[in-house]
Order: structure tokens, then sequence, then C-alpha cells
């Protein structure tokens, strides 16, 4: 059932080109709340059907019928590809801590970082992510509240800009991105093994086509000739040069030769292709909710319950095995190096190591008891998460360099070090895909245990860990500091990493005039065939 409402919006004859639609933020907030506020009959409509006589709809409905209510709406995160956004009932005669509140997501069509790229994720994506909150609401059970309900996929039009605006209930259980225990170094043990089932009964679900959101995956297909082109840098490079930046993983690639290092990434293709299960596909810890840290004065580092959310499913596909473990793991990975470097490696390793293991000890024990895997099955899904987490390495953090300046202590380290870090990165991200894709010594990786094959993981780990402690030793040791990202109260959108691999330049922009824009609606409701 679709139920379509229209209403227009006055924007005083100004034109907008497609780049001005991110940063005319204000602009974008008022039609938020209009949105939403034209879409209240039929919501407290819905309440109603559903025997919800004083729900959250109807509340606000009432309360906006008065003078001294509205709609506040605080922006959280994005402007290259959405816009996410708190939205908050504020009255004078209750508290904040009692007020509603919902999140709400603007996307833009074919997203703003390459509104000329053939190669854009469209705005069916949206669509997309509000029928598998809903099909994982009604599936899934025990999901403790990891999943938001969604109330509305609603379609705008401004001007000749398609835009789609998803709202959901305000999520009861995480507050914070998990990056920031991360960043912290002190991690809440009650997540990970959460998040480990819960992964476990996402890749078991059958539910969906296994065409859904294909696009996103023809997209990813194409960071092999980024990973290519750096490695043939790496090939080509002089060690005899008297400057060799990255010099220890040039000498790895060279080592290994062309084939091997052409193969790595021709491996890791062929393996995305696979259509194994369904998964979120872009499970990094910015995506992934906890409580928020508790005041100073509670002399507490996490919240009561250790609950946790995971969002942004727009890019959620049917993919290989061991995907959404390996994105969980990359930033832990990544960021023990830096702490490492910053001389707290004796704080975080463990903390670091026990989030990777819990998370997969949840996981298979979902899988084996629930789901009918047997053990070779999850062999090869655990070498395939340690395969993922190197992809996501090597790529992201070390190949682009996205979301490193927040690392612990990284923008205090000198330039030097802040290269012998991404270094360190890239060989961690290049060893894991080797060990787990290329078979040089003749192994059969089907008999290997799981155990051994964690014995691999964390050797890898530890001959980097050797290096940076060793220059780290040489330098003063930097206190472990709290995530800047959560005193500033910023959430990071993952946009800007998406931009980066589907056109580096960002944003070219096309000029388009926007005059008297009307903006449509359309609400698609919970039983829609979409």
């Amino acid at each position: 059932m679709c139920i379509a409402t229209t209403s227009s919006i006055n924007d005083e004859n100004q034109s907008m080109s497609v780049s001005q639609v991110s940063e005319d933020k204000e602009r974008l907030k008022t039609m938020v709340v209009a949105a939403i506020t034209e879409s209240l009959p039929d919501l407290v409509e819905n309440e109603r059907a559903n025997d919800e006589a004083n729900g959250k709809f109807a509340r606000i409905a009432n309360a906006l019928e008065g003078s001294n209510a509205s709609l506040k709406v605080n922006t959280l995160s994005g402007g290259y590809s959405n816009l996410s956004y708190q939205i908050q009932l504020e009255q004078e005669e209750e508290s904040n801590s009692n007020s509603i509140l919902l999140f709400a997501k603007l996307c833009f069509e074919r997203a703003l970082w390459n509104p000329d790229s053939p190669k854009a994720y469209l705005l069916d994506r949206t669509v997309n992510e509000f029928t598998i909150m809903n099909r994982i609401l009604d599936t899934v059970i025990d999901t403790d509240d990891i999943v938001a309900e969604p109330h509305l996929c609603l379609d705008l039009l401004h001007g000749d800009i398609k835009m789609k605006l998803l709202v959901t209930a305000w999520s009861k259980s995480g507050d914070e991105q998990f990056a920031n225990q991360i960043i912290d170094g002190i991690i809440d043990k009650r997540v990970a093994p959460r998040l480990g089932k819960f992964m476990a009964q996402i890749n078991a679900m059958e539910e969906f086509p296994k065409d859904i959101n294909d696009d996103v995956r023809d997209i990813l297909l194409g960071t092999t000739e980024g990973n290519l082109n750096k490695m043939e840098q790496a090939l080509q490079t002089n060690l005899d040069d008297d400057v060799v930046k990255d010099k220890r993983l040039c000498e790895l690639a060279q080592s290994w030769g062309a084939d091997v290092c052409r193969d790595i990434f021709l491996l890791n293709e062929k393996d995305l292709k696979q259509k194994e299960c369904f998964g979120h596909q872009d499970l990094h810890l910015f995506n992934i909710l906890v409580e928020a840290k508790p005041p100073v004065s509670t002399l507490e580092n996490f919240g009561p319950n250790g609950t946790v959310a995971v969002v942004d499913w727009e890019l959620a596909f049917w993919g290989p095995k061991g995907r959404d473990m390996g994105l969980l793991w990359s930033w832990p990975i990544s960021a023990l190096l830096a702490h490492t470097l910053n001389g707290h490696a004796d704080n975080v390793y463990n903390a670091m190591l026990s989030l990777m293991d819990q998370s997969w000890d949840a996981y298979a024990k979902q899988m084996l008891e629930s789901h009918h895997v047997d053990e070779e099955d999850l062999k090869r899904t655990y070498r395939n998460s340690m395969a993922w987490a190197g992809w996501f390495v090597f790529f992201s953090h070390y190949n682009f360099g996205a979301q490193i300046e927040h690392f612990t202590g990284y923008n205090e380290l000198s330039p030097t070090d802040q290269d012998t870090l991404r270094e360190a990165i890239g060989i961690v991200g290049l060893k894991l895909l080797h060990y787990c894709y290329i078979n040089e010594d003749g192994q059969n990786l089907d008999s290997v245990s799981i155990s051994d094959m964690t014995e691999t993981r964390n050797a890898i780990f530890n001959d980097e860990l050797q290096v940076l402690n060793g220059i780290a030793a040489s330098r003063r040791r930097r206190s472990q500091r709290m995530s800047t990202l959560r005193l500033s109260n910023r959430r990071l959108s993952d946009a800007a990493f998406h931009s980066s691999f589907v056109n580096a330049s960002f944003v070219k922009a096309r000029e388009d005039s926007i005059r008297n824009s009307a903006v449509r609606y359309e609400v698609i409701s919970e039983d829609s065939e979409d």
C-alpha cells in the first residue's frame, strides 16, 4: 500500500546546484520537518489501526496543535551522499529526557560526491533499507533492539533533484559510535558477543532476493583496480633510492612478485562475486552504536546494559561469508597499531584481540546451534573473515587513508610517524590477504584449524607491533586519551570513504537551476511490495 500526499515549499526563487544541496543544511532541515509533519495524519491512523491510541505520532500531532511545541532537527553526520538527523519534539512543559526522539536520514539521488558518474548508489538503496529493517524485525527473534523500527520512506522532489527520507525510531540501544571505545582502548566486553550472535542471525536470513542492491557490489568491484595500481607502484619502486616511501611494504611486494600481488586482489574480487549469504556489508565500527560513556563523576567506563545497535542498512546485499566479520575486525586491527605507536600496546592488546575472538565465538556458536552449519563451513568463514579484514585495512586505511585521522594520537604524530603507522597498517592488510588467498607452501588451508589460523593472524599482528614498539620506545610516551569524536559529540559518516574509491576527486558538480521547488512525498507503508 502506498499513501501519497503533496505539498510545496517556496524557495524564494533561489537557485541551488547539486553541490549546494549538501551545504544548504538549514533549508534541508525545513524540508525534513515539513515532510514528517505532513505525514502525521497517516502515521496516527496507522497507530490507531494497530491499537496504539496514544502512540508517539499521536502525541507529536497533539503537541504540535498547541503553540508551545516544535520539532527540532539536529544534524548528526553526513553531507556527501546523505544527511542524518535527530528529530526531537520540544515542549516547554517537558524536560529533554522525556521528549520524543526520531532518527531521519535524507539520501540524495546518485550521491552528491559524483553526480555525473554512471556508477552510483541509486535511491533504491533507501527503499531497500526500509524493507530490510522491517524484515529483520519480523524475522529475527530476540534482536534486543539492535535494529530500530522504521516508520517512513518518503520521496522528496526538490526541483529536479530526487531525494528519499528514511524515518525510524530513535535507537534505544546505542547513543555513540562503537569506534569511540576502540579509540579509547577500553572496550565493553558485553558488546562483541551480542554482535557475533546477531551477525550469524543476519547471515542465515533467506528472506531477501539475491539481486538486492547488486549495484553496490558492482561499485565495490571497482576497488580492485585501485589496489592493483597501488601494488604496481610498490613493485616499480627502486629500493636503492636514497629515500623510499613505504620501503618495507615495497620490499614485501617485490619479494612476492607481480603475479602473486595481482592474484591476491583478483581472488578477492572473485570472492566478492559470491552470493553465499545475506549481510550488512558495511559493518565497520561507525555503523555500530553502543551506550554513551557515563559522566566521569560516576567512575564507570560503560553504560549499565551493554546494549548495541546496528545502523545504515542501505548497502546490504548477498555476498561472501565472513565479510561482515572481517569489516568488524578491521578497525580494532588498525587501532591496535596506532595505540602501539603511541606507547599503549600493553593496555589495549588483549582488549582488541578479545573483541575479535569473542565476536567470532558467539557467531560460531549461533551458527552451529541454530543454522546447522558444520566445522568445515566455519573454517572457511573464519579464513574469509581474516581476508576481508585485510582488504578493508589495506584498501581503506592504507591505500586511501580513510578514517585514520581518528586513530588515537594520530594528529599528534610527526609526518614521519604517520607514514610509518600507515605503512604498518598496509603490511598487516597485505599479509592477511596473502595468507588467506595464496597457498605458496602447498599447505591445504581447508585442513588448517581455526586455532591455527588465529595463531597465524596474531603472529602477523605481532611482527608489526614489534616494529612499532621499537619506535615508540624511542619517543615520549603519550597519555591515553578519550576519543575526540566523543568530546566533540560528533558522529562520523563513512560517505567520504565511499566517495574516495568511486571518484577520488569527489564532487565535480553539475550546475542545475532550481526555482520555486515543489516537494512531493510518497509514504511507503510496511506492507508495500517494494
